[in-house]
């Protein structure tokens, strides 16, 4: 498995992964952050529909350097 540091997030992508932790922490809404090959910019899935986004998307792509993080987990250090 592959689980996204903090500090590999650059760039405009900081901005948008902020947007989800602040929908987060202020409405509860959970998302996981992930791409799936290195480099790539995010997408990002509701908790509830992750675990097939995770089987069929991001885990086959592992070799490709898919990476994923649940948006709590986001400190921007």
């Amino acid at each position: 498995m592959s689980c996204l540091p903090c500090g590999k997030v650059k760039g405009r992508d900081i901005s948008v992964v902020e947007y989800y932790r602040k929908l987060y922490k202020d409405d509860g809404l959970e998302y996981y952050a992930y791409r799936l090959k290195a480099g790539e910019s995010f997408s990002f899935v509701k908790k509830s529909y992750f675990n097939g986004i995770f089987e069929t998307q991001i885990k086959p792509n592992f070799d490709n350097g898919a990476e994923y993080f649940h948006i709590s987990e986001f400190t921007g250090d």
